[in-house]
């Protein structure tokens, strides 16, 4: 029987973010908003800002813990690097086209809700950041022998 191992801590702490993520993205009523589920302002911070940072650390987390379990595995570093761009591509091509959706729509129906206009385009936004951080991390590691 094959052993499962994972990290419960993680797994534990990624249902949090999604549960958070589900509730601060569908609070309820737009019009009377409880403070810590909206964005601060550029000086602030609330709950609902934490959101971000913690899906991308643990995004970072996991894709370290598989690499290194892949490699310990014997699977080819040179194919983990390009698996690793290719996936980050993907992610940034997505990006892009939330990006361009966003924008179409703010081009095409002036009476789209702008809420939902600009949801997409920081989706896009976090969605670019992420893919590169996916795709330019793993070469950095390489290049400076963080992998070895």
């Amino acid at each position: 029987m094959k052993q499962n191992h994972r990290l419960l801590s993680l797994d534990a702490f990624r249902g949090f973010t999604i549960a958070a993520m589900l509730l601060v993205n569908n609070p309820g009523d737009w019009g009377n908003l409880y403070a810590p589920l909206k964005h601060a302002p550029w000086d602030g911070w609330t709950f609902t800002d934490w959101i971000f940072p913690f899906f991308v650390f643990i995004s970072g987390i996991s894709m370290t813990l598989s690499l290194g379990r892949r490699a310990a595995l014997g699977d080819d570093k040179l194919h983990l690097l390009r698996q690793s761009v290719q996936r980050g591509a993907t992610i940034i091509a997505i990006g892009l086209l939330l990006l361009m959706a966003g924008y179409a729509l703010l081009a095409v129906s002036p009476d789209t809700p702008s809420q939902w206009v600009l949801i997409r385009v920081f989706v896009g936004f976090a969605l670019l950041f992420v893919g590169f951080a996916v795709a330019i991390l793993p070469i950095l590691s390489r290049l400076t022998g963080g992998d070895d």
